[in-house]
Protein backbone atom coordinates (compact mmCIF):
# COMPACT_ATOMS: atom_id res chain seq x y z
CA UNK A 1 0.00 0.00 0.00
CA UNK A 2 0.89 3.54 -0.42
CA UNK A 3 0.56 6.64 1.53
CA UNK A 4 0.69 10.39 0.38
CA UNK A 5 4.80 10.28 -0.42
CA UNK A 6 4.27 7.05 -2.84
CA UNK A 7 6.46 4.61 -0.98
CA UNK A 8 4.73 1.33 -0.48
CA UNK A 9 4.54 0.05 3.10
CA UNK A 10 3.24 -2.44 5.54
CA UNK A 11 1.52 -1.90 8.77
CA UNK A 12 3.22 -2.82 12.22
CA UNK A 13 1.54 -1.71 15.39
CA UNK A 14 3.35 -0.20 17.99
CA UNK A 15 3.31 -3.06 20.46
CA UNK A 16 4.28 -5.63 17.84
CA UNK A 17 6.94 -6.71 20.04
CA UNK A 18 4.86 -7.03 23.09
CA UNK A 19 2.73 -9.91 21.16
CA UNK A 20 3.59 -13.44 23.30
CA UNK A 21 4.86 -14.87 19.61
CA UNK A 22 6.95 -12.24 18.90
CA UNK A 23 8.12 -11.77 22.49
CA UNK A 24 9.43 -15.71 22.82
CA UNK A 25 11.25 -15.23 19.43
CA UNK A 26 15.23 -14.57 19.13
CA UNK A 27 16.44 -11.16 17.88
CA UNK A 28 17.61 -12.91 14.37
CA UNK A 29 13.75 -14.72 14.21
CA UNK A 30 12.33 -11.50 14.57
CA UNK A 31 14.08 -9.51 12.29
CA UNK A 32 13.42 -12.41 9.57
CA UNK A 33 9.92 -12.34 10.47
CA UNK A 34 10.29 -8.36 9.65
CA UNK A 35 12.35 -9.29 6.28
CA UNK A 36 9.29 -11.50 5.27
CA UNK A 37 6.64 -9.20 6.07
CA UNK A 38 8.38 -6.35 3.82
CA UNK A 39 9.00 -8.95 1.42
CA UNK A 40 5.58 -10.14 0.98
CA UNK A 41 4.11 -6.28 1.04
CA UNK A 42 6.49 -5.99 -1.40
CA UNK A 43 5.34 -9.09 -3.94
CA UNK A 44 1.85 -8.51 -3.42
CA UNK A 45 1.38 -11.72 -2.59
CA UNK A 46 -0.82 -11.70 0.57
CA UNK A 47 1.52 -12.86 2.96
CA UNK A 48 2.87 -16.17 0.52
CA UNK A 49 6.58 -16.14 0.66
CA UNK A 50 9.09 -18.60 -0.33
CA UNK A 51 10.89 -21.44 1.43
CA UNK A 52 14.17 -20.33 0.28
CA UNK A 53 13.22 -16.44 1.67
CA UNK A 54 12.14 -18.22 5.15
CA UNK A 55 15.57 -19.65 5.19
CA UNK A 56 17.58 -16.39 4.85
CA UNK A 57 18.32 -16.13 8.25
CA UNK A 58 19.39 -19.70 8.96
CA UNK A 59 16.94 -23.03 9.83
CA UNK A 60 16.93 -22.33 13.74
CA UNK A 61 15.07 -18.97 13.35
CA UNK A 62 12.95 -20.18 10.59
CA UNK A 63 11.95 -23.24 12.54
CA UNK A 64 11.18 -20.72 15.55
CA UNK A 65 8.74 -18.66 13.17
CA UNK A 66 6.95 -22.07 12.38
CA UNK A 67 6.97 -23.29 16.15
CA UNK A 68 5.47 -20.23 17.26
CA UNK A 69 2.64 -20.37 14.37
CA UNK A 70 3.97 -17.10 12.49
CA UNK A 71 5.02 -19.39 9.24
CA UNK A 72 2.34 -22.10 7.80
CA UNK A 73 3.50 -24.51 5.43
CA UNK A 74 1.39 -24.67 2.24
CA UNK A 75 3.64 -27.19 0.30
CA UNK A 76 7.53 -27.33 -0.08
CA UNK A 77 8.55 -24.54 -2.00
CA UNK A 78 5.90 -22.06 -0.03
CA UNK A 79 4.41 -20.43 3.57
CA UNK A 80 1.98 -17.97 4.65
CA UNK A 81 2.71 -15.63 7.35
CA UNK A 82 0.25 -15.88 9.84
CA UNK A 83 -2.51 -13.57 9.52
CA UNK A 84 -1.14 -11.51 6.86
CA UNK A 85 -4.31 -10.47 5.22
CA UNK A 86 -5.93 -9.86 8.51
CA UNK A 87 -3.54 -6.90 9.10
CA UNK A 88 -2.40 -5.92 5.82
CA UNK A 89 -3.91 -4.62 2.65
CA UNK A 90 -4.98 -7.58 0.12
CA UNK A 91 -2.84 -7.89 -3.07
CA UNK A 92 -6.19 -7.13 -5.06
CA UNK A 93 -7.13 -4.15 -3.21
CA UNK A 94 -3.61 -2.22 -4.18
CA UNK A 95 -3.77 -3.60 -7.65
CA UNK A 96 -7.56 -1.85 -7.91
CA UNK A 97 -6.19 1.15 -6.32
CA UNK A 98 -3.55 1.25 -9.02
CA UNK A 99 -5.81 1.06 -11.71
CA UNK A 100 -8.16 3.45 -10.51
CA UNK A 101 -5.40 6.03 -10.40
CA UNK A 102 -3.58 4.83 -13.37
CA UNK A 103 -7.28 5.55 -15.67
CA UNK A 104 -7.60 8.72 -13.64
CA UNK A 105 -4.20 9.85 -14.50
CA UNK A 106 -5.18 9.18 -18.43
CA UNK A 107 -8.13 10.90 -18.11
CA UNK A 108 -6.22 14.07 -16.70
CA UNK A 109 -3.70 13.35 -20.13
CA UNK A 110 -6.13 13.60 -22.05
CA UNK A 111 -7.67 16.57 -20.71
CA UNK A 112 -4.44 18.24 -20.95
CA UNK A 113 -2.97 17.66 -23.87
CA UNK A 114 -5.78 16.97 -26.58
CA UNK A 115 -9.19 18.52 -24.91
CA UNK A 116 -7.66 21.94 -24.17
CA UNK A 117 -5.50 21.49 -27.08
CA UNK A 118 -7.99 20.73 -29.35
CA UNK A 119 -5.71 17.96 -30.84
CA UNK A 120 -7.58 14.85 -31.99
CA UNK A 121 -5.68 11.43 -31.63
CA UNK A 122 -6.84 8.32 -33.38
CA UNK A 123 -4.31 6.18 -30.72
CA UNK A 124 -6.37 7.32 -27.76
CA UNK A 125 -8.93 5.75 -26.13
CA UNK A 126 -10.19 8.33 -24.75
CA UNK A 127 -10.45 10.30 -28.34
CA UNK A 128 -11.82 7.65 -29.68
CA UNK A 129 -14.77 7.21 -26.40
CA UNK A 130 -15.22 11.19 -26.90
CA UNK A 131 -15.82 10.66 -30.81
CA UNK A 132 -18.16 7.96 -30.14
CA UNK A 133 -20.52 9.98 -27.74
CA UNK A 134 -20.21 12.76 -29.65
CA UNK A 135 -18.63 14.97 -27.46
CA UNK A 136 -18.84 19.02 -27.77
CA UNK A 137 -14.87 19.22 -27.67
CA UNK A 138 -14.52 17.48 -30.98
CA UNK A 139 -17.32 19.90 -32.58
CA UNK A 140 -15.05 23.29 -32.12
CA UNK A 141 -13.58 24.71 -35.73
CA UNK A 142 -10.30 25.01 -34.45
CA UNK A 143 -10.02 21.13 -33.57
CA UNK A 144 -6.77 19.52 -35.57
CA UNK A 145 -5.83 16.16 -36.07
CA UNK A 146 -2.81 14.30 -34.72
CA UNK A 147 -0.51 13.24 -37.56
CA UNK A 148 0.68 10.15 -37.28
CA UNK A 149 4.11 9.07 -36.66
CA UNK A 150 5.92 7.59 -39.18
CA UNK A 151 7.81 4.41 -38.67
CA UNK A 152 11.31 5.89 -38.86
CA UNK A 153 9.67 8.71 -36.06
CA UNK A 154 8.83 5.86 -33.93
Amino acid sequence: MTDKDGRPYIKISLDYLDNPKIDALSDTAILLHLSLLLRAGQQKRDGIVSTRACKTRGDKPFKELVTQGLLHKIDNMTYQLHDYVKHQTEAQVIKNKHEVRQSAGARGGHVKNHINRLIYDEACQHCNNDFETKADWLQHPDLTAKTPKHEWQK
